[in-house]
């Protein structure tokens, strides 16, 4: 987690949610891999009782707008989206190596790189923001 980021779950919020393919590679840009997501976004959010409020999927990255899931914490429901889309995917679908080879493991297709210390931050808001509604 990036250096001085608090994370608030469970408490019965919104959550505006922001994550980025790795090295931020357009791997949705394809209509197959972003109906994967789409759906595969509507699975998760049936089995643990999110409200999706609404979403956004760009080549690169992706922006959800969701309640807490009625079932387990949100950043379960969040590994669980990623690991799903990661291994749904095929290097026939892209293109290029798959998505699992990028760096080695499922959860790579959404890696973001931490930075080691707060001076090395960009200006970039933080990847979890909460809105009081």
């Amino acid at each position: 987690m990036p250096w001085g980021l608090k994370r608030y779950q469970q408490t019965r919020q919104l959550h505006f949610v922001t994550f980025s393919c790795y090295h931020r590679r357009p791997l949705l840009a394809d209509p197959q891999a972003h109906g994967m997501f789409v759906q595969t976004l509507e699975t998760v959010r049936r089995w643990y009782g999110l409200w999706l409020i609404g979403y956004v999927v760009m080549p690169e990255h992706v922006h959800l707008l969701l309640s807490e899931p009625e079932r387990k914490n949100l950043a379960l429901v969040l590994q669980m989206l990623k690991q799903m889309v990661c291994r749904k995917l095929q290097p026939t679908s892209v293109g290029g190596p798959s998505y699992r080879e990028a760096k080695g493991g499922a959860f790579d297709f959404f890696h973001h790189k931490r930075p080691a210390h707060p001076s090395q931050t960009s200006n970039r808001p933080s990847a979890t923001m909460e809105i009081d509604l």
